[in-house]
């Protein structure tokens, strides 16, 4: 059975998040200052958030403040570390991905098939190659981060995905969606 501990403060205000950089929020409702995506460095040293009105910051986790504000972009949903640390990906309403440097500088923007919806759940292959997003009307998408380049396109589920993860082998991807299904995709290189 997994067990709370109470190592961390318990408050709302961990790592400030708030109406401007440092400032805790009330708890009066989800909007407009709600987290939708947040993600550990492979080392443990940084967090990345986004919140609804549309920033995205990059976090010291030892001294607790922001050490790389994101350009605003569409409504924010998910975000990613790669495995090495050196990247952090961005969905948004939009249907773009964005890819970022350790940084903060962005690299590249992923925009194919933006009829499809929102892209929301991103996921980095173990090696960090590829890059695998899905959209609010079923499509998974696959990427090559280094050129930018759509490599597949795969329609299984016939709703919004919300979720998604790379297996350890680095040849399955498993998605869940808003039609109660748990998809396992197929991938070589």
């Amino acid at each position: 059975m997994a067990r709370f501990f109470s190592g961390i403060p318990q408050t709302e205000k961990i790592l400030g998040f708030g109406r401007e950089p440092g400032q805790s929020v009330s708890s009066g409702g989800r909007y407009p200052y709600a987290v939708w995506g947040v993600a550990w460095s492979p080392d443990g040293r940084h967090i990345v958030s986004n919140r609804y009105d549309k920033y995205t910051f990059m976090w010291d986790t030892q001294s607790r403040k922001i050490i790389h504000q994101l350009p605003p972009q569409d409504q924010p949903n998910g975000v990613a570390y790669s495995p090495d640390g050196q990247f952090v990906a961005t969905s948004n309403d939009a249907g773009t991905v964005q890819v970022w440097d350790a940084q903060g500088k962005l690299v590249r923007v992923l925009t194919g098939h933006t009829d499809a919806g929102w892209a929301y759940p991103i996921m980095w292959s173990p090696d960090a190659s590829l890059l695998a997003t899905a959209r609010a009307y079923g499509l998974v998408q696959l990427w090559e981060v280094q050129n930018g380049q759509e490599l597949a396109t795969i329609q299984g589920h016939n709703s919004g995905i919300f979720t998604g993860s790379w297996s350890p082998s680095g040849t399955i991807i498993a998605t869940g969606s808003d039609d109660a299904t748990v998809r396992l995709w197929g991938v070589t290189q």
